[in-house]
C-alpha cells in the first residue's frame, strides 16, 4: 500500500477534526435547496395529444401529393406556427408574460415562449404489408404548453391546437393546389411546343411531299416502274420506226393517182409517171440534140404541162444527182477508151453539162410538192393513211416518253435527297413524339393531382385528428420540490467532503506517523496517543459561536 494513502480510521479522523469546515457549505447548500424547493413558484402544464390519420382512400387509387414524411411535416408546421407574428399575437391576446416585457427584449420573450411550447412526437414499430418489414412510423404527437396559470396553459394550448390543424390543413391544400397549377402550366407549355413541332412537321411534309421516308419503297416501286415503261416505250418506237421505213417504202413505189384504163383496154399513165418518164427521156436526149431541138422544146413544154397539173415545180434533186453522178462515171470511162472528139465523149458531155446546169436550177428552187387534185389510189391512201398514223402513234409515244423521263428524274431526284430528308424529318419527329410523350405523362400526373386536391380539400387525405384535448391542469408539472430537496441533499454533502479534502490537501501541518516518517526518513520508536486537557475539554464542549469565531480568527 502506498505510504500517501490513508486508512479509513484517519479519513474519519480528518472528517472529525474538520467538522466544522464541512458542516458550513453543506447546510448553506442544503438551506439552499429547500428554500428552491420552497419558493419557486409552481408551473402548470396541458397538453394536448393529436392522431395523424391515414388517407380514407387507398393510396392504389388515389396517390397524396404530400411527399415529405409526417415528423418532417409536423416540424414544418412547427416553425410555421411559432414564427415571431404568430407569437406576438397570442402573447398581445392573452397578456402573456407582464411582468418580463418592461425588462427583457421581444426577441428574449419569444425565445422563453418557444421553451414553454413543448412538442413531442410519438412513434411506434409498424409492419409493411407488402413487405413485411418493420419500421419505426410516426402516429401521433403531443402539443403542450407550460404556465405559471393552469387556465393560461390551457387556454395557449387550445390555442395552438387549433394552430396546428389549421396550419397542417392549409399546407396540405397549398401543396396539392400549387403541385395542380404547376402540372397544368406544365401542360400548357408542352401543348405550345407539340403545336409547334406539328406546324413545323406540317410545313415540312407540304414541303417535301414526295421525299418523306414512309415513301421511300413507293419512290423506288415507281422508279422501277418508269424505268421499265421507258424501255417497253423505246421498243414500241423502235418497231414503229421499223414500221413507218417499210410504209415510206411502199408508198414510194406506188402512184397516187391510179392509172387510167381507155375503153379499148389501153392504160394511160398517171401523170406522175408521165412525168418521170418524160424527164429521163429530155436528159436522155439532150445528149443528142441541141436545146432548140424541136424535140426537146417540145418535151419541155409537155414537162411543164405535167409539172402544173402534179404540182411538181422541178425534178428532184435526189433522182438529178443520180443521173449526173451516173453521167460523169460513163464520160470518164468514154474519155479512158475514146479521143475527145469522139460522138460519143461529146454525146456524154453535153449530156453532163445539162445535168448540172438543171441540178444547178432546181437547187436554188423550192420542192414543194402540193398536188392539185387528191389522190385516188386506194392502195396509195390506205398506206399513207397508215404511214399517218405510225408517225402519229409515234410522235404519242415519244410525247410519253418524255413526260416518263421527267417523272424518273423527279423519282431520281426524290432517291437522292432521301437520306437527308430522313435525318430531318426523324429530328422532327423523335422531337414530337418525346413531347407528346412528356405531354401525355404531364395529363396523368395532372388529373392524379386534381384527384389529390379534391382528396385534401374534402379532408379525406392524411389529416390531424385531436385525440386527447388539452385539460386545465390540477397538479404542477414543476418543479419537483422533493427532486431538488433530494439533489440538494446530495449536493451539500459532496460539497462538505470536496471542502474538508481541499483544506487538508493545502494543510501542510505534520500529523500521523506516516507523514512523520516521511520528513524524517526513518519510523519513529513509539507513538504516544493525544492527551487531552481541561482546556481542550472545555474548548469540544464549547457553543457552535465561539467555534464559529475560532474558526474565523485562525483563517
Amino acid at each position: 500500500m502506498d505510504d500517501n494513502e490513508y486508512s479509513i480510521d484517519e479519513y474519519l479522523v480528518i472528517l472529525r477534526r474538520r467538522s466544522f469546515e464541512f458542516a458550513i457549505p453543506a447546510a448553506a447548500i442544503l438551506l439552499i435547496s429547500i428554500s428552491m424547493a420552497i419558493f419557486l413558484p409552481a408551473v402548470y402544464t396541458s397538453t394536448a395529444t393529436i392522431m395523424i390519420e391515414q388517407q380514407d382512400i387507398p393510396k392504389d387509387l388515389v396517390r397524396s401529393t404530400i411527399t415529405s414524411y409526417a415528423d418532417q411535416h409536423i416540424q414544418t408546421i412547427n416553425q410555421r406556427v411559432t414564427t415571431t407574428n404568430n407569437l406576438d399575437r397570442i402573447i398581445k391576446n392573452y397578456g402573456l408574460y407582464k411582468d418580463r416585457i418592461k425588462t427583457d427584449t421581444s426577441e428574449e420573450i419569444f425565445d422563453q415562449m418557444r421553451e414553454d411550447i413543448g412538442l413531442e412526437i410519438q412513434s411506434a414499430d409498424v409492419r409493411d404489408p407488402k413487405s413485411g418489414r418493420a419500421s419505426q412510423a410516426t402516429i401521433a404527437f403531443s402539443l403542450s404548453y407550460s404556465s405559471e396559470s393552469p387556465e393560461m396553459a390551457q387556454k395557449i394550448a387550445n390555442e395552438l391546437v387549433s394552430l396546428y390543424m389549421n396550419e397542417n390543413l392549409r399546407s396540405r391544400t397549398q401543396i396539392a393546389k400549387e403541385t395542380t397549377d404547376f402540372l397544368a402550366n406544365e401542360a400548357d407549355n408542352l401543348n405550345k411546343t407539340i403545336s409547334e413541332y406539328e406546324r413545323n412537321l406540317a410545313r415540312f411534309k407540304e414541303k417535301n411531299v414526295g421525299n418523306l421516308p414512309e415513301l421511300n419503297s413507293l419512290n423506288l416501286t415507281l422508279m422501277q416502274r418508269t424505268e421499265n415503261n421507258i424501255l417497253d416505250l423505246q421498243r414500241q418506237i423502235r418497231t414503229l420506226g421499223e414500221r413507218r421505213i417499210y410504209l415510206q417504202t411502199e408508198l414510194a413505189q406506188i402512184e397516187p393517182n391510179a392509172p387510167i384504163t381507155t375503153s379499148d383496154g389501153n392504160i394511160i399513165m398517171a401523170p406522175s409517171a408521165r412525168l418521170k418518164a418524160l424527164e429521163a427521156e429530155y436528159y436522155s436526149k439532150v445528149a443528142i440534140y441541141s436545146p432548140e431541138h424541136p424535140d426537146l422544146i417540145r418535151m419541155r413544154s409537155e414537162i411543164d404541162q405535167l409539172r402544173q397539173v402534179t404540182g411538181v415545180t422541178s425534178s428532184s434533186v435526189q433522182e438529178i444527182r443520180l443521173q449526173l453522178t451516173k453521167a460523169k462515171s460513163e464520160l470518164l470511162l468514154a474519155k479512158k477508151k475514146y479521143a475527145a472528139d469522139h460522138p460519143d465523149v461529146i454525146k456524154l458531155e453535153r449530156l453532163v453539162a445539162g445535168l448540172e446546169q438543171e441540178y444547178s436550177k432546181i437547187r436554188n428552187q423550192k420542192n414543194r410538192p402540193a398536188p392539185l387534185s387528191k389522190p385516188d389510189n386506194p392502195a396509195y391512201i390506205q398506206l399513207n393513211t397508215q404511214l399517218q398514223g405510225t408517225r402519229q402513234e409515234i410522235r404519242s409515244l415519244r410525247s410519253q416518253m418524255s413526260e416518263l423521263k421527267k417523272k424518273l428524274t423527279i423519282y431520281e431526284d426524290r432517291m437522292t435527297q432521301a437520306p437527308q430528308v430522313e435525318r430531318e424529318y426523324k429530328t422532327l419527329t423523335r422531337g414530337y413524339e418525346n413531347a407528346l410523350g412528356k405531354y401525355k405523362e404531364i395529363k396523368n400526373k395532372l388529373m392524379e393531382a386534381k384527384m389529390a386536391e379534391e382528396l385534401e380539400l374534402g379532408s379525406k387525405g392524411e389529416r390531424f385528428t385531436l385525440l386527447e384535448p388539452p385539460l386545465l391542469p390540477e397538479t404542477p408539472s414543476k418543479p419537483n420540490r422533493l427532486a431538488i430537496i433530494f439533489l440538494g441533499l446530495i449536493l451539500s454533502i459532496a460539497s462538505g467532503i470536496g471542502t474538508v479534502f481541499t483544506l487538508e490537501s493545502l494543510d501542510h501541518s505534520i500529523r500521523g506517523v506516516k507523514k512523520l516518517t516521511a520528513v524524517l526518513g526513518t519510523s519513529p520508536l513509539a507513538v504516544i496517543p493525544y492527551i487531552a486537557d481541561d482546556i481542550d475539554i472545555n474548548d469540544q464542549k464549547g457553543d457552535f459561536l465561539s467555534r464559529w469565531r475560532t474558526w474565523a480568527n485562525s483563517h
